[in-house]
């Protein structure tokens, strides 16, 4: 079975935000490594990218410009330069029951 993920389209400079969501053949990734509480760090096609949040941008020395968004901030770092940063947030639907704690 062929292995793939789901990631930003590919640029020049590596992974380009707010581009269309396109597949990836895991096979172009290699170097993928966790760092722990931090984020992700890979390389794309021999282009390091980087995956986290604001810990893992100080940590690598990335100037990035911080997100004020609500919700969970991922940035992504391409080559040691800051693209962008993707929020996820999820909103309650009007009519959503609404659950019990267990």
């Amino acid at each position: 079975m062929r292995r793939s993920a789901r990631v930003l389209e590919s640029s020049d400079c590596g992974i380009h935000p707010g581009s269309l969501w396109k597949e990836l053949d895991m096979n172009r990734i290699t170097d993928a490594e966790e760092v722990a509480g931090h984020g992700i760090s890979v390389r794309i096609d021999g282009r390091n990218v980087l995956i986290g949040n604001e810990k893992l941008m100080k940590e690598k020395a990335i100037f990035y410009e911080p997100c004020k968004s609500i919700g969970t901030v991922v940035y992504v770092a391409g080559e040691g330069k800051f693209l962008g940063s993707i929020v996820i947030a999820d909103t309650v639907k009007d009519g959503a029951k609404r659950r019990s704690p267990p």
